[in-house]
């Protein structure tokens, strides 16, 4: 099965949440899992604080505070509990 599945109907083309699909629904998805690239919907994506790392110059750097999109299988494995 894909990861992300497509729907095409009255020249109107989405990208539905992989777990709603799972279970039966279809609801546009909102995000994409940075880790396995399965699409999300507003309710089955997480969002994680993160922070990136940029070089400037000869040995300097900035540090920038940013945000990583997770599904709940992915947050789920990344923090060890069972996924919902």
């Amino acid at each position: 099965m894909c990861i992300a599945l497509r729907f095409q109907w009255e020249g109107e083309c989405s990208v539905y949440c992989f777990d709603c699909v799972q279970e039966g629904r279809l609801e546009p998805a909102v995000a994409v899992c940075v880790d396995c690239g399965a699409a999300a919907c507003g309710d089955h994506v997480k969002r994680v604080a993160a922070s990136l790392q940029r070089v400037v110059g000869m040995g300097g750097s900035s540090s920038y505070d940013t945000r990583r999109l997770q599904c709940g299988a992915c947050w789920a494995a990344r923090h060890g509990v069972a996924a919902a």
